[in-house]
């Protein structure tokens, strides 16, 4: 269904015939402005499509609230402000594999039957376990090695963390090359959007009450905010660019 008129103008998307119509008494028509198209345009150009329809999706699912949106709607914030960074930083997205690591552990713990479970005097069977004091174990350099390696890798991950918000502003803000003080602002908005989401994505069995819904409005408002800063600043760079270059050729 397309959204843009023939002169390029953004339309309302109409949910008559749509599913999510009788959800949300009073909300016969989508939403669709210049801002949000901006947006939809900024992450489709600089991410990926995925990350382009997980907006859209959400900011339907935000207009017409179907059952457990507000999960849904957190989920899409979540892996977009979680994967978003490495894709416009052109960076190979890396994440720790502690499934495997923890496992490769576990496997080369119990195969040195070292202790597991409460500490006692006495070394005693505990479910095919052995478990004891932990101060009289001796564990090999293999599994030393191993254990190393889980803490450089989650140690590695953290930092990761930590400096994919910059390098992804870096790219989206051309003027703040050189002045990462700039960035200071939205980057700390950047992680807080994403734990936001990330907590109000998990569903505890309880649902979602009013005070959830109302978090949720206001952590999208954020969240558009920011990426219609982004995406304004990004296309206003280009056309400031493009205006240079016809002047220069004129």
């Amino acid at each position: 269904m397309s959204n843009m008129s023939s002169s390029g103008q953004s339309q309302a998307i109409s949910t008559a015939d749509s599913p999510f119509g009788a959800m949300a008494p009073g909300a016969t028509v989508f939403r669709w402005d210049p801002q949000r198209e901006r947006i939809y345009s900024w992450l489709r150009d600089q991410g990926g499509p995925g990350f382009a329809e997980a907006f859209k999706g959400a900011a339907m699912l935000m207009q017409l609230r179907p059952p457990a949106y507000v999960r849904f709607v957190c989920h899409a914030l979540r892996d977009i402000t979680n994967g978003l960074p490495a894709a416009i930083a052109k960076e190979k997205r890396k994440q720790v594999q502690y499934p495997r690591l923890v496992g490769e552990i576990l496997s080369q713990w119990t195969t040195e039957r070292l202790p597991r479970g409460p500490l006692v005097v006495a070394h005693v069977a505990l479910e095919q376990h052995v478990s004891g004091r932990f101060e009289e174990a001796m564990i090999s350099a293999e599994l030393v090695e191993k254990i190393a390696i889980l803490l450089n890798e989650h140690e590695q991950g953290r930092a990761r963390g930590k400096e994919n918000p910059l390098s992804f502003l870096e790219a989206s803000i051309p003027e703040s090359a050189g002045r990462p003080h700039q960035l200071v602002i939205p980057r700390d908005q950047w992680k807080a959007l994403h734990a936001d989401a990330q907590h109000g994505a998990h569903e505890n069995g309880q649902g979602c009450d009013a005070d959830d819904e109302a978090a949720c409005a206001e952590l999208f408002t954020r969240f558009e905010l920011l990426l219609g800063s982004l995406a304004g600043s990004y296309y206003l760079t280009l056309e400031n660019i493009d205006a240079i270059l016809r002047e220069a050729n004129a």
